[in-house]
């Protein structure tokens, strides 16, 4: 039909010869039949080539207007929700000097939906009541969104028309019910929303084997508002019945914890730490977030835009998507809430970027170590191998990078021997010995017997030092770390001197441990630092007691086959025990999340000496994958 339309319009309006808006409607109809075969940037690229080819006349006309809804159908699809808005804005005002434009409607529902998948509730509501006043035919109100408000839906379900079709005409019904009941989840009325799920589930042919994306969502909505009425049991039946947590190989490995950005815990925003936003994303091909609906928040309308614009840049290895079946990225459920994050620094990240500066790399490191995790950093590297050749400088960043968590030390050796075979200064040749030396005092005891290069600058030397006695605090060893950080510290100014500092609060938290408190307090006021500031500059919390066994997995979910991705966040205290585990992440919701708390809550640190303050670190963070045990 739109087709049709289009063809109507060109042949009235378009100035050019007949052959012109001949090849033009064939453009036009190879983009609709790229967009009905879900070949969305190929169908984006055909639409805006038609419209860069109207007439000037038809700038700003119906016809252009026409255009740039179908782009911004394409966007939508993509996942451009910000670039679809942009498109639509001027077509509004198009649409609204022509009187009984069909189409203005569709435009003000398109606008709702990209509103909506970015969180922005208030301005998708908006949009969903403008389509709803200029509606003539109530069976389109079933083409509608979400509105979130209930005399919108309780109006779309009073004139839905059955359909022929009745497996889809109960979908329908069903998905339309669904969202009746995320109103009600949203007001707080658990209850009434577990009512209007089960009518869903009902009209969609009841909760069994079948799985469609429709039962997904659905099943997902009742588990989530059984969880919210207590009953667990019942939130266990209907997440199994949706298959999440038992995806196995089937679905998608979740990015490594660093590159899960969540936002921070902030006044500015209203989002307190007791926050929880259930999102339900779908990824693309590529691996990146092309969705991502907030289905249940604990402040409706307020907070689901931060989640959303945070959940829009998470990414999935590619290699991991190639081998998952679409269906099973099209609607993954997740549970999540902010976090305090604390940015503390590597204490060898500045030679780190001394080196990526030598090797004359394209990208510098905060563009790719500040935003991806392991995965992504690895499809970098390949991306640059293909680009610039096996041996290319431009890969020494991501190899360096990929570095710091690599307990094998492949990728400093690759980067060490790239840069030999290219020619660097000694001042580069010794970080290089840093970095290869620590990558082997992680992996071996023996290695810690290691000495400095006699030809290494003074303040690199240092770094060596600090690096072998954080090692040797791992390994409970604080007595040969000591005369290593003294050395350190009694060499530079701990109040200018970053080395220094840390070698000082090292220092301090060691004599805290040894019940050395007038010593403790000494080495901290060598810093200058207030307490709260020591987290920037200090080392990782070093584990005394952590680890978790088979014991930990709950019972219910081995029952039911759940396995489960999750990320918490905690405190730690001066005394080195856990406080205020919170999930943050949490893959299948609802599941694993007092295992967890239980689980960090018995791990123990390390002291870490912060004067007059019970926190000695704040906004720890830990990733953990639930497997069951003796599961290949």
């Amino acid at each position: 039909m739109r087709g049709h339309i289009f063809a109507a319009i060109v042949g009235i309006c378009l100035t050019s010869a007949a052959a012109q808006a001949q090849k033009l409607q064939e453009r036009y109809d190879a983009a609709e039949k790229a967009f009905a075969a879900g070949e969305y940037d190929k169908a984006a690229t055909l639409f805006a080539e038609v419209q860069g080819r109207l007439a000037k006349s038809q700038r700003g006309s119906t016809v252009e207007a026409d255009l740039r809804r179908r782009i911004a159908e394409t966007d939508i699809a993509l996942g451009r929700q910000e670039r679809a808005i942009a498109v639509l804005a001027p077509v509004v005002s198009i649409y609204a000097k022509a009187p009984g434009q069909p189409f203005l409607m569709e435009t003000y529902s398109l606008l709702g939906r990209a509103h909506e998948k970015l969180g922005e509730m208030q301005r998708a509501t908006e949009n969903y009541q403008a389509a709803l006043r200029l509606n003539t035919d109530p069976a389109r109100k079933t083409v509608l969104s979400i509105p979130l408000a209930r005399r919108l839906v309780d109006a779309m379900i009073e004139d839905f028309k059955p359909m022929e079709d009745k497996k889809r005409s109960g979908e329908l019904l069903g998905e339309l019910q669904s969202l009746r009941g995320r109103i009600e989840l949203n007001a707080g009325n658990h209850a009434e929303a577990l009512d209007w799920f089960k009518k869903a589930a009902k009209s969609a042919g009841g909760v069994g084997m079948r799985v469609s994306l429709s039962d997904v969502a659905i099943r997902s909505d009742l588990a989530v508002a059984s969880h919210l009425t207590g009953d667990d049991d019942k939130a266990f039946y209907y997440i199994a019945m949706t298959g999440l947590g038992r995806m196995g190989g089937k679905g998608p490995q979740f990015p490594d914890g660093r590159a899960l950005k969540l936002p921070d815990c902030s006044p500015a925003f209203g989002i307190g730490p007791e926050d929880l936003v259930v999102l339900d994303i779908a990824l693309g091909e590529d691996g990146r977030v092309i969705s991502a609906a907030p289905i249940y928040s604990t402040k409706p309308g307020k907070i689901e835009a931060e989640f959303v614009k945070a959940a829009r840049a998470w990414r999935w290895s590619a290699e991991e998507i190639e081998k998952t079946e679409p269906f099973w990225r099209f609607s993954i459920r997740i549970a999540t809430r902010c976090t305090f994050n604390t940015d503390r620094r590597w204490i060898g990240a500045g030679f780190l970027r001394e080196l990526i500066k030598e090797a004359n790399a394209k990208k510098p490191l905060q563009d790719i170590y500040s935003r991806v995790g392991t995965d992504a950093l690895r499809a970098e590297l390949a991306r640059r191998e293909a680009a610039d050749g096996p041996d290319a400088m431009s890969l020494v960043p991501v190899l360096a990078t990929l570095a710091e968590e690599d307990e094998d030390g492949v990728y400093i050796e690759r980067a060490r021997q790239i840069m030999e075979a290219n020619g660097i200064s000694s001042r580069a040749q010794a970080i290089l010995g840093v970095l290869v030396a620590r990558s082997l005092m992680q992996r071996g005891g023996e290695a810690l017997q290691m000495q400095p290069d006699a030809g290494w600058p003074a303040d690199i030397v240092d770094w060596f030092r600090v690096e072998q006695g954080l090692q040797l605090e791992k390994r409970k060893r604080s007595d040969r770390a000591i005369p290593l950080y003294t050395a350190v510290f009694e060499r530079g100014n701990a109040k200018t001197d970053t080395l220094a500092q840390f070698a000082a609060l090292r220092l301090a938290s060691i004599a805290f441990e040894r019940k050395a408190q007038e010593r403790a307090s000494g080495y901290l006021a060598a810093t200058g630092l207030r307490p709260d500031q020591c987290a920037l500059v200090d080392a990782s919390p070093i584990p005394a007691s952590t680890g978790a066994s088979s014991s930990d997995y709950p019972h219910e979910a081995l029952n039911w086959g759940f396995e489960g991705y999750m990320v918490s966040n905690y405190d730690i205290g001066t005394d080195g025990k856990t406080k205020s585990p919170r999930i943050v992440f949490a893959y299948p919701p609802f599941v694993f999340e007092e295992t967890m708390d239980r689980i960090i809550s018995r791990w123990r640190f390390k002291p870490i000496y912060r004067e007059g303050e019970q926190i000695g670190c704040t906004g720890a963070r830990q990733t953990f994958r639930f497997r069951i045990p003796g599961k290949s």
